[in-house]
């Protein structure tokens, strides 16, 4: 397997490609013209320097670029960075995506057997006929086991919002057990669908950023939205429980 970015220590050299996460065109003391960029695989990402450049090239790379690098690792103020010789423009079509895309340590499909059997419990009609075309939907559900929960501060890779959702899920068992008065259907229900709007929030193609619906309106939104729609193509549904689904997922911030 090839080594990854994130276990090159200090001083060693690097060839190697990675992701470009960001870049900027910058000028030096010297006035020469520098790339200050982040480079990344699935490990993690650094700081990287290309000095004495030319707009030229810079014009040439951009985010989300895969970049053939030559250089050193090196440290800067207690950091490892990058300090390059060259950078040259690399044709995706030649780069196994999952190089650069962190993945859940867990698989991904036992997660997503736990989530169906944790809402196959549900037995009011209207909540599980809910859920079942929430599933049943071919993005939603490919979403679910796929996206992450994050860009960085939690379950931030491919699978976390099925890992940090069945997290939830494993709780709420715990709390309907030990609260038997409480309506287990509505809680599970919320449980499975509080962070379903995860799902568009964010881009994960090739890194983890907010999308433009993601940073207007924000996951809860986006999952209600997602809800209704749903709702609205089923025969009935209760309107006071959808209020009460609605309080749920929209107030389980703080």
């Amino acid at each position: 397997m090839a080594k990854m970015l994130m276990e090159y220590q200090s001083g060693e050299p690097i060839e190697k490609v990675l992701l470009v996460r960001e870049t900027q065109l910058k000028t030096a003391r010297n006035g020469n013209l520098y790339m200050d960029m982040q480079l990344a695989d699935r490990s993690g990402a650094l700081p990287a320097k290309l000095w004495d450049t030319s707009r030229e090239l810079f014009d040439t790379v951009g985010q989300d670029d895969f970049v053939a690098v030559v250089g050193r690792v090196e440290t800067y103020r207690n950091r490892l960075q990058l300090n390059l010789n060259s950078v040259i423009r690399c044709d995706p079509s030649i780069v196994d995506k999952a190089d650069f895309l962190p993945t859940t340590e867990n698989d991904i499909d036992e997660m997503y057997a736990e989530l169906l059997a944790f809402v196959g419990q549900i037995e009011n009609p209207d909540l599980r006929a809910l859920m079942d075309a929430i599933l049943a939907d071919d993005h939603l559900r490919e979403g679910l086991r796929t996206a992450p929960a994050a860009v960085q501060y939690h379950h931030p890779y491919i699978g976390g919002l099925l890992e940090h959702t069945v997290g939830v899920c494993r709780l709420t068992q715990l709390v309907i057990e030990q609260h038997p008065a409480l309506d287990a259907d509505l809680l599970r229900t919320a449980a499975a669908l509080h962070d379903l709007g995860k799902v568009d929030e964010f881009t994960y193609d090739l890194s983890f950023r907010y999308s433009d619906q993601g940073q207007l309106l924000g996951h809860l939104i986006i999952a209600m939205l997602m809800i209704e729609e749903k709702v609205r193509s089923m025969e009935s549904f209760p309107a006071h429980l959808l209020d009460m689904l609605r309080h749920l997922i929209l107030s389980h911030h703080g």
